[in-house]
C-alpha cells in the first residue's frame, strides 16, 4: 500500500529541514559552533512539529471520515468508538423533546476535534489520546516507535521550555538528532501504512 499524502509531506519536510539547519560538517569533537548548536535545537523543535502534525492529521482525518459517512446516513466503526469515548452519554428518564441521538453524535465528533486541536506532544499519551477514540488499536504500535517518540518528545521539550543561554551551554550532536529524526521516519511509514489499513476496513 503506498504511503497517504500526510506521510510524504512530512518526509519531504523533513528532509528539508535537514538541508536547511545541518548544513554543516559533522565535528567529531564536538566543538560545534553557537550559531550550529542553535541550528541543531530549531532542527529538532521544528522536527517534533511535524511528527506532530502527521499524528494530528491522521486522526483529524479518521474523524472526519466519521462526520460525513454519518452526514450522509452511515454509521461506521470510528463513529462508533467515538460516541464509546464520549464523556456525555446519559440515561434517559423521559421520553426527550429532540433529537438527543444526532446531538450527542455531533457531540463526540466535535469533542474529538477539540482533543485534535489542543493536542500538544508526540509521546505515548498524546498517540493514545490521538487514536484509541477513533477506534484504531493502539495496542498494535510498536513499541520502539512509542519509545522512540516519547524520547524525541522529551528532547524537543528541553529546547522549547528552556531559555536559549542555557541550551547552548548544553552540549550534543546534531547529526545524532537527524539519526532520530529519520529513524522515526522508518517507523512512522510502518503507522502510516496501519493508519491506512484500517481506514480502508471501516
Amino acid at each position: 500500500m503506498p504511503q497517504s499524502k500526510l506521510f510524504r509531506a512530512m518526509s519531504a519536510e523533513i528532509r528539508l529541514l535537514g538541508k536547511t539547519y545541518l548544513n554543516f560538517k559533522a565535528r567529531p569533537f564536538g566543538n560545534y559552533t553557537r550559531r550550529q548548536m542553535s541550528a541543531a535545537a530549531a532542527y529538532t523543535i521544528f522536527c517534533h512539529a511535524e511528527f506532530e502534525s502527521f499524528l494530528e492529521g491522521w486522526a483529524f482525518a479518521i474523524t472526519e471520515f466519521a462526520d460525513v459517512n454519518w452526514k450522509a446516513k452511515r454509521s461506521t466503526r470510528p463513529l462508533t468508538h467515538l460516541c464509546t469515548f464520549h464523556e456525555g452519554r446519559k440515561e434517559l428518564s423521559s421520553v426527550p423533546p429532540k433529537d438527543i441521538w444526532s446531538e450527542m453524535i455531533n457531540k463526540a465528533i466535535k469533542q474529538h476535534r477539540g482533543i485534535i486541536s489542543q493536542n500538544n506532544g508526540i509521546k505515548e499519551n498524546n498517540v493514545c489520546k490521538l487514536f484509541a477514540p477513533v477506534g484504531f488499536d493502539v495496542r498494535k504500535i510498536d513499541t520502539v516507535l512509542l519509545g522512540d517518540l516519547s524520547a524525541f518528545g522529551a528532547i524537543r521539550g528541553d529546547h522549547a521550555h528552556q531559555s536559549h543561554r542555557l541550551q547552548i551551554g548544553k552540549t550534543f550532536d546534531p547529526f545524532d538528532r537527524q539519526a532520530k529524526a529519520e529513524a522515526l521516519l522508518t517507523l512512522l511509514a510502518d503507522l502510516d501504512i496501519e493508519l491506512n489499513t484500517y481506514l480502508a476496513s471501516c
